[in-house]
């Protein structure tokens, strides 16, 4: 358990004190949206080796789609960017195009594939049940990430609802699966975490706690722990 839960939440350095332009361009991005800087962080993140990394897959994945959906008119530009990345990298905003689900999400993805390993990977995803973001159910660690990538961008409430609802995955009582338990803990830390970050995951923690009857009695309890710690911090 211990190994599973130093899994990163999106935010890629949520224990630093201070953080870089970039690191808030990412993090709070949904509070000052400039797309502008599109092409000037996924260079940054590229040269420190950020985008090749496996574990950045569905949190970057579940941001960019957003960034993608929100600026439709600036995705051929960027696409000409990107297409010049490595192969694992590209495979991020294949993943955003295709959940951004934008007019023509497709024919922006062939412009990114230039492997076989890309081609199969796009008829994969040609044959997929479209699910939008926002109705995904947290089933694994990926899914949370991707809410919690997909919040930073829009900050849609909605995403926390998700990640809340899997502190007590689907109302299972007595001894849980193993990766039921990884999923809740996983979730607990990353609210934890988030909220001392952001003050709309904070309230919308309030907001639960406040109205009892949209969640379990264990999961409220998780919750006030979880404000209670974060504002004793704050004080």
């Amino acid at each position: 358990m211990k190994k599973i839960l130093i899994v990163i939440i999106f935010s890629l350095f949520v224990s630093a004190n201070e953080k870089t332009d970039i690191d808030k361009w990412l993090t709070y991005y949904y509070l000052q949206p400039e797309p502008n800087k599109f092409e000037i962080v996924v260079k940054e993140l590229s040269s420190i080796g950020f985008l090749e990394r496996k574990k950045s897959l569905a949190p970057m994945g579940g941001f960019f789609s957003v960034i993608f959906r929100g600026n439709k008119n600036k995705v051929d530009k960027w696409i000409d960017f990107l297409v010049n990345l490595k192969e694992n990298e590209r495979k991020i905003f294949i993943m955003a195009l295709y959940y951004s689900d934008i007019k023509d999400k497709y024919e922006h993805i062939k412009k990114l594939v230039k492997t076989e390993k890309e081609k199969k990977l796009l008829f994969g995803i040609k044959k997929l049940k479209f699910i939008n973001l926002i109705d995904m159910d947290v089933i694994s660690a990926k899914t949370l990430d991707i809410h919690w990538g997909a919040f930073m961008a829009s900050g849609d409430e909605r995403h926390i609802y998700k990640i809340i609802d899997s502190l007590s995955f689907g109302g299972i009582k007595g001894k849980k699966p193993t990766n039921i338990l990884i999923i809740e803990e996983t979730a607990k830390w990353s609210l934890s975490s988030n909220a001392k970050q952001h003050k709309k995951v904070l309230d919308i923690c309030k907001y639960f706690i406040d109205n009892p009857q949209y969640t379990t009695d264990d999961v409220n309890q998780i919750l006030k722990n979880i404000v209670k710690k974060v504002e004793k911090n704050h004080n």
